[in-house]
């Protein structure tokens, strides 16, 4: 009788240390999936950063080449994001957009005024807008 109390002892030791094993791997694989997701998100959000810094190097260079010129009548509407069309951006990057204001103007995408550098009279902003498929 003894032999059997012992083994049912050590059947509920076992089982208690199958649950603790299940609830310790099944919080370890919600971390895991958490910080996926956020890495996930982490890099689209680095991919249209990037993306609205070429947005930007794009627009300065046609403006250097004169491809654009730059007046608050002609260019796009001052203000008023012009959509950067070319192909290239990551999956995840929707749009990039740049905006032209004069200096001293209010910036649209930003809560500041504009103050462009030496020798130009306006800013150059962009922005891009990405989507987070998780």
């Amino acid at each position: 009788m003894l032999n059997f109390s012992k083994k049912g002892v050590i059947l509920f030791i076992v089982i208690g240390v199958i649950m603790v094993v299940a609830i310790l791997s099944t919080a370890f694989l919600r971390i895991m999936s958490n910080h996926s997701r956020l890495t996930h998100h982490q890099v689209s959000r680095i991919q249209a950063y990037y993306a609205a810094k070429a947005g930007m190097v794009f627009a300065l260079e046609k403006l250097r080449t004169g491809v654009w010129t730059y007046s608050p009548v002609n260019s796009c509407p001052v203000a008023t994001p012009c959509s950067i069309s070319e192909t290239g951006f990551p999956s995840s990057v929707l749009s990039v957009q740049v905006v032209f204001c004069p200096g001293g103007s209010r910036r649209t995408t930003f809560s500041s005024y504009c103050v462009p550098p030496s020798g130009y009279n306006f800013c150059v902003d962009s922005t891009a807008d990405f989507i987070y498929t998780p």
